[in-house]
């Protein structure tokens, strides 16, 4: 800008300064643009997450981990309910258990 106004002045193409004076404003109004403040940011809110859990690959070490963490032979032995039997009844203070 400067090197522009510098050539005008010295080839006197302006003399009433017309063209200087809208450099001035220009650079003025640009002024007055960095001094505002930026724009509040918007809050967006989380994406609602998907209630399916993601799909894995299968392959050995998922089988692995299936057989290490999955349900027990024992355990669905213990989760069995036998019908037409007593259940025991232990008594824990006021609770029945």
């Amino acid at each position: 800008n400067c090197v522009l106004m510098a050539r005008v002045d010295a080839y006197g193409k302006d003399p009433e300064g017309k063209a200087g004076r809208e450099q001035r404003d220009q650079i003025a109004s640009r002024i007055d643009k960095w001094q505002e403040p930026p724009p509040a940011r918007i809050i967006k809110p989380l994406a609602v997450p998907d209630s399916q859990p993601k799909k894995r690959r299968g392959g050995r070490r998922l089988r692995k981990q299936k057989e290490r963490y999955g349900m027990t032979e024992m355990r669905r032995q213990q989760n069995r309910v036998n019908f037409n039997t007593a259940e025991e009844e232990i008594m824990d203070g006021e609770d029945t258990v």
